[in-house]
């Protein structure tokens, strides 16, 4: 699964260790902007978005990372799901040994099922409303 445009600059931004304020200033766009561009709040600019082809390589540790993030795993939630150590969790992180594919297979799973129920509490909440009017 492909990183979002707004995961692929906040990765890229900290990584690099660029405050949200100097990205601001060379884009000549608010840090407020860019605050709500990395939650996905807000769509990444287009001449942001231009950029960030050059700018980035993101690794499999970091796609990793990224959708541990997205699904709200901590090491601790990520190494009990996988049924791995700290130390290979942390070795994939760190790009020393490939994402097993068992690893993705799940994440994709538990992506799917997260959609679902977000779509099912969707429903349930207009059922509510519809009933309470």
């Amino acid at each position: 699964m492909k990183l979002r445009p707004h995961e692929e600059f906040s990765l890229w931004r900290r990584r690099n260790n660029y405050s949200q304020a100097e990205i601001a200033e060379r884009f000549n766009i608010s840090q407020g902007y860019i605050s709500h561009m990395e939650q996905g709040v807000r769509p990444v600019p287009k001449k942001i978005r231009g950029e960030m082809p050059q700018w980035m390589k993101t690794s499999e540790g970091d796609e990793l990372l990224v959708r541990m993030k997205r699904q709200g795993l901590n090491m601790n939630l990520a190494v009990a799901m996988f049924k791995i150590t700290h130390t290979k969790l942390l070795s994939f992180i760190r790009n020393e040994e490939p994402v097993p594919t068992e690893v993705w297979e799940r994440l994709e799973q538990d992506e799917k099922r997260f959609q679902e129920y977000k779509a099912d509490l969707k429903v349930a909440a207009k059922t509510l409303k519809t009933k309470a009017n």
